[in-house]
């Protein structure tokens, strides 16, 4: 898997986890599941359109080959993504 499409896997992965996490009613005021699901549903319609999933030469890796400033910049948004849900989901199981 090449690294954008590893590191948009890796947050569509903790999407779910978070939601999962989110089951106390004082986290349901603060963080809605129902705006959780809407985040997911937009970060999809967005590694879509960007061909974040794909392989080969549909893909968003493929594309930015020769531009490494901006997959770098991808890569990084990818894993601030990933560290923030990973560190919500954290949060609401430790009941903070």
């Amino acid at each position: 898997m090449n690294p954008i499409s590893a590191a948009t896997a890796a947050c569509l992965q903790s999407f779910p986890q978070l939601a999962a996490a989110l089951q106390d009613p004082e986290h349901c005021r603060t963080m809605p599941r129902e705006k959780l699901k809407g985040e997911l549903d937009r970060f999809k319609i967005r590694c879509g359109n960007l061909g974040a999933l794909q392989t080969g030469r549909s893909s968003l890796d493929f594309r930015l080959r020769d531009s490494t400033v901006v997959r770098t910049n991808v890569l990084k948004l990818l894993d601030r993504l990933q560290k923030m849900l990973s560190m919500s989901e954290s949060r609401s199981i430790e009941g903070v």
